[in-house]
């Protein structure tokens, strides 16, 4: 199966949203960044998760 494709795939896409969220929200006052930050790190989360997947780590 090519789960492992659709979990990086996942994190691609958190990673790019929180760094969309993060763009339109740097520059507006009292906004915060928590939350983008958070995607991000997601994202990479689920990005070295299936990585570790594909090169039979876990």
């Amino acid at each position: 199966m090519n789960i492992p494709w659709i979990i990086c795939g996942t994190g691609i896409f958190f990673c790019l949203s929180g760094l969309y969220f993060f763009f339109k929200n740097v520059f507006e006052e009292n906004r915060s960044l928590k939350w983008p930050v958070l995607l991000m790190v997601m994202g990479i989360v689920l990005i070295s998760v299936a990585t570790a997947k594909i090169a039979g780590l876990a």
